[in-house]
C-alpha cells in the first residue's frame, strides 16, 4: 500500500474503505479551486495596480519634460527680448541721449521682471 494520498484522482482504499468519500472529494476540489481563483484575482489586481503606477510615472515624466521644454523656451524668449530691448535702447540713446537713463530703467525693469518670473516658474 502506498503512502501517497490522491485527492482528485483514483481513490485508494485500505482496510477501512476509501480515504475520502465522493462528497468530501468534491468539496475539497471546490475549496482548492476557490483558493486558486482568489489567488488569480489577487495576482491580477497586483498586476493592474502595477500597470497603473507605471502609466502614472510615465505620465509624470512626460509632464516634467514638457514643463522643462516650456521653461527653456520662455527663458530663451526672455533673453532674446532683453537683447532686443538693449539694442533698441542703445539706438535711442544715440539719437536722444537725454532719455538714456529712462531707456536703461525700462530695460532693467523688464529684465528684473523676467528674472522674478523665471525664479517663480512663471516664465
Amino acid at each position: 500500500m502506498s503512502n501517497e494520498i490522491s485527492l482528485f484522482g483514483e481513490q485508494r482504499s485500505g482496510a477501512l474503505g476509501p480515504l475520502f468519500s465522493p462528497p468530501t472529494t468534491r468539496q475539497v476540489r471546490r475549496d482548492v479551486e476557490q483558493v486558486q481563483a482568489r489567488g488569480q484575482v489577487a495576482i491580477a489586481g497586483v498586476a493592474m495596480r502595477h500597470q497603473l503606477r507605471q502609466a502614472e510615472l510615465a505620465s509624470q515624466a512626460t509632464l516634467r519634460a514638457a514643463e522643462e521644454h516650456a521653461q527653456s523656451y520662455l527663458t530663451a524668449t526672455a533673453l532674446s527680448n532683453t537683447a532686443a530691448l538693449v539694442a533698441q535702447a542703445k539706438s535711442h540713446a544715440k539719437t536722444t541721449p537725454e532719455g538714456a537713463h529712462l531707456y536703461e530703467a525700462i530695460v532693467t525693469g523688464y529684465a528684473q521682471g523676467a528674472i522674478h518670473r523665471s525664479q517663480r516658474g512663471l516664465l
